[in-house]
């Protein structure tokens, strides 16, 4: 994890900096001065009546009455306006907010809403007939493990016991049922479950005898949602202070044991390998880049809300059970971050970005919005750089870039892993298995160090523990760095050094054995599994298909050069077949309409039909917009890439904040890409079209087919 902080100015420039700041002088105090003089009238218009009031001898109860009806008729201003806002995006968008309000107000099943969740009442039925048992099996699991860690996690919840537990007579309804057959492993089938939270069931490996699967592994994708009733010592637990202490910590601790990284594993024959059910290899590392926020809410105001302010806004990501938070940015409510962070990603689709924008005051933090992100759209569009709508809140944008890395391992060895922007080449992963033989102390505590980043804790009274715990690393040198295993409390019981370059001698980067200890036993060792990963990025370039792989050097094989060489030549062909296509190169179907009442022109871009192959498979398309003038990046709008098909389906929608008067003088151009060209000198335009807005009824809408040409003013 990484942050981009701002750049300095060189030496030369010096005088280029203070020559902008003499330009900017006057225009700064000019702005200045009207701010102060419309401060001024403010408060003269505030504190004119308390003047005028005691200069006439009335009461000051007048003036407290006066603001009373001010503030009242703001309030209630305020209301309306809500009330008309939200009638509007009802009009807007009738079917999806019926939808919402439907599934909410009478939770409505999931197989109500998606045709590829089924019903589960068969499952119902059995987790109703298990209920009890399932009660009598958690009692005993939060008394023997979570108990003791409770005890420990805060020095007021000493005495901390479950007398008595009781999960009621009624068992949550699953309310829907999806399995994955087609996009896994063929010796595996996922099951989500829509229980509380989503719950994924992982069947593996499936093998051909009884009992048909190897194992079952379940986990929680995210937090599920606890509601915690304390009996007992009622007086006590129900302060606010010590409510949220304990319930805090719970959750803390059944988000360790169910929520990834961490999976619940019950194997069914002795083959199975544990570690690798409990802890496998993830899918892949996303970067995120926290970029900026736009036309956030106000939350500071002034003068008993009379003056509207600004908003100190910050953001906090959190994917599973691992929290980030950013800088806060004073007093603004178009925030520039330029962050970056990086996420190990278990389980894609499933996984969830879940972002989340707050106001930071001195006594509570003020929510300003929200977006959640499944990282399935990330590895499916390997790279995604756009603005997306804030959720919880009337208005705000937040632009985030994700990049899906993926993991690999022998193919790449040749490159020399090391990185000078701060992030990271490679990641590591260590399944800690257990200790044998180590000095006998008797019930200490026993500390782990792993690149002296993460400690375990755990008490035991003999000289053979067992953690079974899998940790992952981020690393930007793989040259030079080494894994530093230590066992320490006061008396040292050993140490383990593996330098990652040993990892590169083996034939696939890992090493599962039992280490030697040093400064230990004569024969203590330490079990453990160590894998090293490098993260890659596939870029699609016009003049080169290329690897970007964050490495400050790197040396590619002679059979990966002849395959970009043979890239280079089929899309030369390919490019040169388009020039000398005859005929139409396809179809684009829009919508075009401006809606009055939020004043804004809204493009949808359905689909098209009959594009140009690109290849013997189809083509990977995507569509631009420019909306005429503006012609800069930030004011690029695409859709998302389809491939492998000449009839696309997007439905994507796009939104230009213009007035009715302005949208119809402007022109609207769109283009039909092609994503996989590799040339930079060949267009990756296969059909484009310019739509004049003046011809078309904007007020009424237009829905219509336009035929692609090979012409367009902007590419």
């Amino acid at each position: 994890m990484a942050s981009v902080g701002p750049t300095r100015p060189e030496p030369g420039e010096t005088g280029s900096l203070s020559g902008s700041s003499e330009k900017l002088s006057s225009s700064a105090v000019n702005r200045m001065l009207m701010e102060f003089l419309m401060y001024f009238g403010r408060a003269v218009f505030l504190f004119y009546p308390v003047y005028l009031t005691g200069y006439l001898g009335l009461s000051i109860s007048w003036v407290l009455l006066c603001m009373m009806m001010i503030t009242w008729y703001q309030k209630n201003r305020q209301w309306k306006d809500a009330r008309i806002g939200s009638a509007i995006q009802f009009v807007d968008n009738e079917t999806d907010t019926i939808n919402e309000e439907l599934k909410g107000a009478l939770q409505m099943a999931s197989w109500v809403h998606f045709t590829d969740v089924e019903k589960a009442n068969w499952l119902n039925k059995v987790l109703e007939q298990a209920w009890p048992f399932f009660g009598m099996y958690m009692e005993k699991l939060l008394k023997e493990n979570i108990q003791p860690v409770v005890r420990q996690s805060n020095g007021a919840l000493k005495m901390f016991n479950f007398t008595k537990v009781h999960f009621g007579h009624i068992p949550p309804k699953i309310t829907g049922i999806k399995a994955f057959t087609h996009e896994v492993d063929h010796r595996e089938v996922i099951l989500d479950m829509n229980l509380q939270g989503m719950i994924r069931v992982i069947l593996e490996p499936l093998i051909g005898q009884a009992p048909l699967v190897g194992g079952v592994t379940f986990f929680f994708i995210r937090r599920p949602t606890l509601q915690i009733n304390w009996t007992g010592m009622t007086n006590l637990l129900d302060s606010p202070a010590f409510s949220s202490l304990s319930e805090d910590a719970i959750m803390d601790i059944i988000a360790s044991l169910m929520v990834l990284p961490n999976r619940m594993c019950i194997p069914l024959i002795d083959q199975v390998k544990v570690d690798q059910m409990r802890f496998p290899l993830p899918r892949g590392v996303v970067r995120v880049h926290l970029l900026e926020a736009r036309d956030l809410v106000a939350k500071d105001t002034y003068m008993m809300g009379m003056v509207k302010g600004k908003s100190d806004p910050y953001a906090t990501l959190r994917v599973g059970n691992r929290s980030v938070k950013s800088k806060t940015i004073k007093e603004n409510l178009h925030p520039k971050w330029g962050e970056v962070y990086e996420f190990v990603v278990h389980e894609a689709p499933g996984q969830e970005l879940e972002v989340e924008l707050f106001d930071e005051d001195t006594d509570k933090d003020d929510f300003i919005g929200r977006f959640n992100l499944d990282f399935g759209e990330v590895k499916r569009e390997k790279e995604m750089d756009q603005w997306f709508p804030l959720e919880g809140v009337p208005y705000g944008e937040i632009h985030l870039k994700l990049q899906w890395l993926s993991l690999q391992s022998r193919e790449l060895l040749d490159l020399l892993m090391c990185t000078t922007d701060g992030l990271s080449c490679a990641m590591l992963a260590v399944y800690l298995d257990g200790a044998s033989n180590l000095p006998a102390l008797p019930d200490i505590t026993l500390s782990i160090h792993l690149s002296l980043c993460l400690s375990l804790q755990v008490k035991y009274a003999s000289k053979d523990p067992v953690w079974e715990e899998g940790f992952t690393f981020f690393i930007r040198n793989a040259r030079t760095q080494q894994l530093k295993v230590q066992h320490e409390k006061k008396t040292q019981l050993g140490v383990l050094n593996i330098p990652l370059t040993r990892l590169l001698e083996t034939s696939d980067m890992t090493l599962d054995q039992r280490f030697p200890l040093d400064r230990s036993g004569a024969s203590s060792h330490i079990k453990m599994k160590v894998t090293l990963r490098v993260g890659t990025h596939t870029h699609t370039h016009t003049r080169t298909h290329r690897y970007s792989l964050n490495f400050c050097g790197f040396c590619i094989s002679w059979r990966i050069k002849l395959s970009l060489l043979k890239s280079y030549l089929q899309t030369r062909h390919r490019s040169r077949a388009l020039r000398n296509h005859q005929g139409s190169l396809g179809e684009i179907e829009l919508s075009v309409r401006y809606a009055t009442l939020r004043k804004k022109l809204i493009v949808l871009v359905n689909s098209c039909r009959n594009i140009f192959p690109c290849s013997e498979n189809g083509t990977d398309s995507y569509v631009r917009m420019y909306l005429l003038p503006n012609q800069s990046w930030i004011h690029r709008k695409r859709t998302h890439v389809k491939k492998k098909t000449v009839n696309p389906v997007f439905n994507d929608k796009f939104e230009y904040d213009v007035t009715l008067e302005e949208a119809q003088t402007r022109m609207l151009d769109v283009s039909v890409k092609n994503n996989r060209l590799f040339h930079r000198r060949e267009r990756k335009d296969i059909g484009m079209v310019l739509i004049d807005l003046s011809q078309l009824d904007l007020v009424k809408g237009v829905t219509q087919w336009y035929t692609t040409t090979l012409f367009s003013l902007f590419t």
